[in-house]
């Protein structure tokens, strides 16, 4: 979408978040990562399909806080145009706002995980 965002992905069929939140961030960006903690989980709006049968499902969006083992931050597929590290002060104007209300709830490191829509 060419705005700035975190990185995510989608579960291969049969794999667990936390193992698949460490192969999307390798994939994308070339770090080597352990999921912590789960900030959040959340269902979006903006997530639902509906399928030509008339079903309907929502995508599920589980936030982890990661904790960093090593790689080099770049761009290390075909889904992103730039990587960067950013201080939170210096977050770019067109980060994703769903990202950013992610981002910001990781920042606050409260070790409850958050369930609200808001």
């Amino acid at each position: 979408t060419k705005t700035w965002a975190l990185v995510g992905g989608i579960l291969e069929p049969g794999e667990e978040p936390a193992p698949a939140t460490a192969r999307e961030v390798w994939e994308e960006v070339g770090l080597h990562v352990e999921p912590e903690q789960i900030v959040g989980v959340y269902a979006e709006d903006d997530g639902v399909v509906y399928y030509p049968n008339g079903d309907m499902m929502q995508f599920l969006t589980i936030v982890f806080r990661c904790r960093l083992l090593g790689g080099e931050a770049r761009v290390n597929d075909d889904e992103s145009l730039a990587v960067r590290w950013v201080r939170p002060d210096q977050i770019p104007p067109d980060f994703d706002p769903r990202h950013l209300r992610y981002l910001v709830q990781a920042l606050r490191n409260d070790p409850r995980t958050d369930f609200s829509r808001e």
